[in-house]
């Protein structure tokens, strides 16, 4: 295992750069959020995602079906073949 430890960085000056970026990206979210249009604008694209991502996975769960129908279909046309060749060999 190899050790990704940084020696030449003090973890208190990290932890506080962290601190400093964090309030940083949530007071120029407050800042973008704060205007009525861009809130819409967010919201909108919010949604299209959203939306988007309900498609996909109605798409996926639709082939999933259609693929478990052909493997089910497929597996008892198998045990068939085995019940019948199994018959053959009993006569």
């Amino acid at each position: 295992m190899t050790d990704n430890k940084r020696k030449d960085v003090n973890p208190l000056s990290a932890a506080v750069a962290g601190a400093v970026v964090g309030a940083g990206v949530a007071i120029a979210g407050a800042v973008a959020l704060g205007d009525e249009g861009r809130r819409k604008k967010v919201k909108k694209v919010m949604g299209d995602i959203r939306d988007a991502g309900e498609k996909i996975r109605d798409d996926i769960q639709d082939e999933v079906a259609i693929k478990k129908d052909k493997l089910e279909a497929t597996v008892d046309e198998k045990k068939d073949d085995l019940a019948d060749k199994i018959d053959e060999e009993k006569i």
